[in-house]
């Protein structure tokens, strides 16, 4: 089982809406849940945007990008970029 934001939210508000989650029960379909739900999403995707738009390809990893920090020398350089 992979956990998921989602998933790990929902055991922080309920563990029983997690495990039913967990299980596939279907939600009840209440609109404003779903709506505070698109909007996180949109939210962290946006931050994820502006956090990664100024780092190089190779130095940075994320679902968009295929290369991850491998070395030493990559985090500390971009560590001493962002604090610059």
């Amino acid at each position: 089982m992979k956990i998921t934001p989602d998933l790990f939210d929902a055991f922080l508000k309920c563990p029983t809406k997690c495990w039913l989650r967990v299980v596939g029960e279907p939600t009840s379909g209440n609109a404003y849940a779903e709506w505070v739900q698109a909007q996180n999403e949109s939210y962290r995707a946006e931050a994820a945007k502006r956090l990664t738009a100024d780092l190089p390809a190779d130095e940075c990893a994320s679902p968009d990008r295929s290369v991850a920090v491998t070395s030493t020398a990559a985090i500390v350089s971009a560590s001493d970029r962002a604090g610059s």
